[in-house]
């Protein structure tokens, strides 16, 4: 509850209602207070308060409208991350975050939305890349960080529970600052960052939306093309996600997973028997391509015989023929939310859930989607979106 007290700017009062809706329980799209009860309660004239809502539809923070009153627009705890009035909020921190040496270019986007949203937080970050997976490497990075005087350490990388024991022994010493995790860790549950109330990470909201739309498109059958590797987090909660679904809805499942030296023109040989198109859902963009240039040189064609549909959005895939139909990851929004739980492991409150946003579809070639659907495609996307969300 806030504390009623005379304040005069404008400026004081935005923030004011800023921290009153982040600590309520208010959701995206639920209609707030009136002007005249906020200006009640933080004992100012209703025209500061109008003012004050102004700045605030300027920023799509909330949505004035005559005869509906003011409506919320962006998650609670959004809010320190997107709003510029609060600088001061997380000021002075610094947080260290480690990232998996990558040469794709999942890491070096994260790291760049990561940047952004601590310039808007104002706080500093310091990422160090690990160029190897050795728990020695680790534990020295963590160390580096603690000397630097990191108030808190994301550790953002898959396969994290393969260094169980180093992080479980450098956790329980007490000796280093609060740590965030982004892949589960056995026996350090309570320092994985949530990801998702009925998941343990964002990629399944987007599984969720691939597979709607291959539904919507009526294909009988549908696929998932990815890389061999039980132990990635990520790859398990794909297929978990796809075989729910696609189960559910009584959906054909062909699986693929790719090891090293394994010929894709086979495995397309072996689909191409089965009638129809079949929809294949690749494990992000890198192994889209593998597929479409698998199909290309054996002369199959894409969408007429498979339908296919990556993950990311890369570069590659906006400049090949056809052009991939993709589901952008949701970087910025995982940036806001982790550095968001950073604060709150600092400050010693609680840590709000990340609550997934169902990305957008990219239609391009190569899922057959405009020739399929034509004018209806728009209306079946959104039909998608919203069930995706239903379903998480």
């Amino acid at each position: 509850k806030i504390i009623a007290r005379r304040i005069t700017t404008c400026d004081n009062i935005v923030d004011k209602i800023i921290d009153y809706i982040a600590d309520s329980d208010y959701s995206i799209n639920n209609k707030l207070p009136s002007d005249r009860d906020f200006a009640d309660h933080f004992q100012v004239n209703r025209q500061t308060i109008y003012r004050a809502m102004s700045i605030l539809a300027k920023r799509k923070i909330v949505k004035r409208k005559i005869g509906s009153g003011t409506i919320l627009m962006v998650h609670p705890e959004n809010l320190l991350a997107d709003n510029p009035s609060l600088p001061g909020k997380a000021a002075g921190m610094f947080i260290g975050i480690i990232c998996s040496q990558s040469t794709g270019g999942f890491f070096p986007e994260m790291i760049t939305h990561y940047q952004n949203q601590a310039a808007a937080m104002n706080i500093k970050i310091q990422v160090h890349f690990l160029p190897d997976n050795s728990a020695e490497t680790l534990r020295s990075q963590i160390y580096i960080l603690s000397r630097n005087r990191a108030q808190a350490i994301v550790l953002s990388m898959p396969n994290l529970h393969i260094h169980a024991i180093t992080l479980y022994e450098l956790v329980k010493s007490g000796k280093f600052p609060p740590m965030i995790m982004t892949s589960l860790v056995p026996g350090l549950e309570q320092y994985h960052f949530n990801l998702g109330r009925h998941s343990s990470n964002t990629f399944n909201s987007g599984m969720l939306l691939a597979c709607c739309y291959m539904q919507k498109l009526s294909y009988p059958r549908v696929a998932f093309f990815g890389p061999h590797s039980a132990a990635n987090t990520q790859i398990t909660a794909r297929l978990v996600t796809y075989c729910k679904y696609t189960h559910d809805h009584g959906m054909e499942q062909l699986i693929a997973a790719i090891g090293p030296g394994e010929n894709t023109r086979n495995l397309l040989r072996r689909w191409e028997k089965h009638p129809g198109v079949v929809g294949v859902i690749a494990y992000d963009d890198d192994y889209a391509l593998m597929f479409l240039n698998a199909a290309l040189h054996l002369g199959i064609n894409i969408p007429g015989k498979f339908a296919l549909l990556g993950f990311n959005d890369s570069m590659a895939g906006r400049l090949i023929t056809p052009a991939l139909t993709t589901i952008p990851f949701q970087y910025k929004y995982m940036a806001q939310a982790v550095l968001a739980a950073c604060v709150s492991r600092i400050k010693n409150t609680a840590v709000t859930d990340f609550v997934p946003v169902v990305p957008q579809i990219t239609v391009r070639e190569s899922c057959g989607g405009r020739l399929k659907l034509g004018s209806d495609l728009e209306s079946v996307l959104e039909q998608c979106r919203q069930e995706a969300q239903k379903y998480l």
